[in-house]
């Protein structure tokens, strides 16, 4: 009970105390200023200034990022006069949640969802948009074997989206978007993207750029045309194949094959079939090219407009790269060829033409990439990582699906106990977008690049097998990079929405776009394959199919480069070159796609050349 005092003074004394120090919003979140919740910035804001002693890097569970309802604490006022305020909530490491004597759990554990709930329910049902999106985020995502409860996860994120936040507005476009808890509605998720991404600026641009713009715009606009008509005419060639076929049908039917007459009709006919064939084979041929043509005048239009926007003077932050390879497993789990000299020539392309700091962590290495050592690395670069700087972690090794959730398996990983097992949910969790504190990262961008089996999982793991995957045995199945004997044949996934889409509309508009693009949080993934294994061959150099495309694109780009133009590049040669190194008939395709639930708000992770 809060006791009314009759001085003004101390009236206000209370009502600060109660506002603050309960850690919830004492006024509609609507009408905050400076903050974005008071729910959460006080403790967080708290923890970014203690440094962790050497203790709590023992045991790596500690340094992982919780949900943590933090005791209330007694407050004295006056001479004579305690109160206690009520619990606070904040998203800090479990090791600081401990030594407070908070409550917290795991993703592992059992009760885990129900306990990270009651961290935020309080201030999230008093209207706090933060702590409702976090709610959201909670129900949104697998604890353990407790898959996620979508439509628990739409009401909270529209609580908390009708407040204007912008995370929460994204994450209920992404259930739009895949028809998860709500129905699907792409033009509801386009909408929420684009309100979440703010008003968009033309960038003004001058007679050069523009005339430089306006001509790969007319070579795309023209290739595109010569596309539609192509595939027009691929269509009415195999409507007029269709048509022979069931004439020559017809006519055997009616004993065609025996009547002199009709064995001449029904051999023009076969002519004239073979014929057409032909022509659709050289019609798809021109469209193959055309759709290549069109491909590179896409990747010009978008890179001249790039520099152009860069060209604006936008302060690019440092680059920071976490890269991982692991060829030596423990038995049963079979060593792999490429993931260390993958590492290796991905770090060397990285330091030497972009300028990036990294950290390399492979099994013949001073350092192995052992679960500990990984998530310890991770933190470490936590700390220095500013709100204008980008990271890049690159894995190379086994990887896991499992009761709906990924894994990537350190080198000290078994194959039946996932205790060192690295879970995707918890890698999300640790990269998610987050202004101040420790409860995730303030690095502006971040790309996750996996060349491992299951790769797209972080990005993907909603969707249900029946969509995505058909798992058959193989005997004797192809060397991959799953750790067990299985082999999915992989459906064409759907190209995710995008609200940067080359031409339409004027070029200070698309030009303002990308710079909009640079200055918003994006956390995204680039990977070698979606849900399904991939090949573990040597390619070119001793790399695997995806790392010696995606260094190559690296190196040989001469200017301002997007992740999603390097997917773009990358794509069709590496699905050609594994069905050309691979005996058996996979299709093996990269997956470029935003990371749910880690505060994605489209922006884009942009690779940008050192000046020599």
């Amino acid at each position: 009970m809060v006791m009314i005092l009759k001085s003004n003074f101390k009236y206000l004394c209370v009502v600060l105390l109660f506002g603050v120090m309960s850690g919830c919003a004492a006024t509609n979140t609507k009408n905050m200023t400076g903050v974005e919740s008071v729910c959460v910035a006080n403790q967080e804001q708290k923890a970014e200034a203690r440094e962790l002693p050497p203790e709590a890097y023992k045991n790596v569970d500690d340094l992982l990022t919780v949900d943590c309802l933090l005791p209330g604490q007694l407050i004295q006022l006056g001479m004579y006069q305690q109160w206690m305020s009520p619990p606070r909530p904040a998203r800090i490491t479990a090791w600081e949640c401990k030594v407070q004597g908070g409550q917290y759990a795991l993703a592992s554990d059992k009760d885990g969802r129900e306990t990270a709930l009651k961290v935020w329910e309080g201030c999230a049902d008093q209207g706090d948009k933060v702590a409702q999106n976090y709610m959201g985020e909670i129900y949104g995502r697998s604890w353990g074997e407790i898959r996620p409860d979508y439509e628990r996860a739409a009401e909270w994120y529209r609580k908390s989206a009708e407040q204007g936040y912008s995370r929460a507005l994204n994450n209920l476009g992404f259930l739009y978007e895949n028809g998860l808890g709500i129905p699907q509605n792409k033009q509801s998720a386009l909408d929420l993207y684009r309100q979440a991404m703010g008003e968009i600026k033309p960038i003004k641009l001058d007679l050069d750029t523009k005339n430089k713009i306006n001509e790969v715009e007319s070579k795309l606009n023209q290739a595109l045309q010569t596309t539609k008509n192509l595939e027009k005419q691929l269509s009415e060639s195999r409507e007029i194949i269709q048509k022979k076929q069931n004439e020559i049908n017809h006519l055997k039917q009616q004993g065609g094959s025996t009547a002199t007459g009709q064995q001449a009709q029904v051999k023009k006919l076969q002519d004239e079939l073979t014929h057409s064939r032909l022509r659709e084979n050289a019609v798809q041929q021109q469209l193959s090219d055309a759709q290549q043509k069109l491909t590179t005048f896409q990747n010009q239009l978008t890179r001249t407009e790039t520099q152009a926007a860069f060209g604006k003077a936008l302060d690019v932050g440092k680059y920071y790269a976490l890269i991982i390879g692991i060829n030596d497993y423990r038995s049963p789990l079979d060593d792999l060829k490429t993931p260390v000299k993958d590492a290796r020539r991905v770090e060397e392309v990285l330091k030497r033409k972009y300028g990036f700091e990294t950290i390399l962590l492979t099994d013949d290495g001073l350092v192995q990439p052992t679960r500990n050592e990984i998530f310890s690395a991770l933190f470490k670069l936590k700390t220095k990582i500013g709100s204008n700087d980008n990271l890049l972690i690159y894995f190379a090794g086994h990887g896991e699906f499992y009761a709906r959730s990924g894994y990537w398996l350190a080198q000290d990983a078994d194959a039946e106990i996932r205790a060192n097992w690295l879970s995707t949910d918890d890698i999300t969790t640790e990269i998610g977008f987050q202004k101040s504190g420790r409860g995730g990262l303030k690095a502006r961008h971040v790309l996750v690049v996996a060349d491992s089996c299951y790769g797209a999982a972080m990005a993907m793991s909603w969707l249900e097998p029946s969509q995505e995957q058909i798992i058959v045995s193989l005997p004797q199945g192809p060397v991959t990079r799953s750790a067990h004997s299985v082999y999915t044949v992989s459906s064409q996934i759907e190209p995710a929405l995008s609200p940067r889409q080359p031409g339409g509309e004027s070029a200070e508009s698309r030009v303002g776009i990308i710079k909009q693009l640079y200055e918003l949080p994006s956390r995204i993934q680039l990977t070698s394959g979606g849900l399904q294994p991939v090949i573990d061959q040597e390619f070119r150099n001793g790399l695997s199919v995806f790392a010696d495309a995606f260094t190559e694109a690296l190196e040989v780009n001469e200017g301002i480069m997007s992740a999603e133009d390097i997917y773009r590049e990358i794509k069709q040669p590496v699905f050609d070159r594994v069905r050309q190194v691979s005996a058996m008939e996979i299709k093996q395709s990269p997956v470029y796609r935003r990371i749910p639930n880690a505060g994605d708000n489209n922006g884009e992770f942009f690779f940008v050349p050192r000046k020599n």
